[in-house]
């Protein structure tokens, strides 16, 4: 919510008073710079948060049991037994 509404705010203004074409080109960015930069609040505190959920999920991570994480060799492979022929 912190990171879109202050431009979905302006860019719905700018819907009203110049039309969608005008709100969805790039000139409109380039008229609301000042409205990009209040998003910034919202990106950081999203960053923030997904950083620290990494490095909570890096220091709980569990050390492999014993025998666990070792490669596993494939099973000998089953052969038919021999025919005699008498």
């Amino acid at each position: 919510m912190l990171n879109l509404l202050p431009v979905g705010v302006a860019q719905f203004i700018s819907v009203i008073d110049d039309g969608y074409a005008f709100a969805r080109s790039t000139a409109f960015y380039n008229d609301w710079t000042i409205a990009l930069w209040l998003r910034s609040p919202g990106d950081v505190v999203f960053a923030a948060a997904g950083m620290l959920g990494r490095l909570r999920q890096l220091r709980h991570r569990r050390r492999p049991s014993v025998g666990e994480g070792k490669p596993v060799e494939p099973p000998a492979p089953v052969r038919a037994p021999r025919r005699v022929v008498v």
